[in-house]
């Protein structure tokens, strides 16, 4: 299984709806990071650097990438549908219809969730204006807060 795979486009400080770009422009630049199936605890400080560097130059931040990493991570549940209720059934014994509902359904429909929504969620918030720094408008741009190290056991 892939780990953790980046993908960017270079963007200059362009307003978030004029970053709007072709999946096909983003899919020439590609990088992977973390590109291994397997990860000994030695291999973790290395995995994160790269992960860090990733995130913080801004290559994932914009409205286009989301969508298309989104949109990936939907075609990977659609093209591993089998895959993944075969290995849960082998793993946990546990029967094809909850597989279905839990591990495949309900991702995905959180994924269709996140496509309808992001836009808005990425959307700048007025907070109104203060006296104190009148003319000025006060908004709040909603920014990701990084990146997160998730270790599951199995057995």
């Amino acid at each position: 299984a892939l780990v953790a795979g980046v993908m960017y486009k270079k963007y200059t400080n362009m307003p978030p709806t004029e970053r709007i770009i072709e999946d096909t422009e983003v899919e020439k630049s590609f990088k992977l990071v973390g590109k291994k199936t397997e990860f000994e605890v030695e291999d973790v400080p290395q995995l994160m650097q790269e992960m860090r560097a990733s995130f913080f130059s801004g290559r994932t931040r914009s409205y286009a990438k989301r969508l298309q990493q989104l949109k990936q991570l939907k075609k990977l549940i659609d093209e591993n549908e089998e895959a993944i209720i075969t290995a849960i059934k082998a793993d946990l014994g546990r029967p094809r219809f909850e597989s279905v509902v839990y591990e495949v359904n309900l991702p995905r429909n959180e994924i269709k969730d996140m496509i309808a929504h992001l836009h808005t969620w990425m959307k700048p918030e007025s907070k109104g204006m203060c006296l104190l720094t009148f003319p000025s408008q006060n908004t709040v741009q909603p920014e990701p807060y990084g990146l997160s190290l998730v270790i599951g056991t199995w057995n």
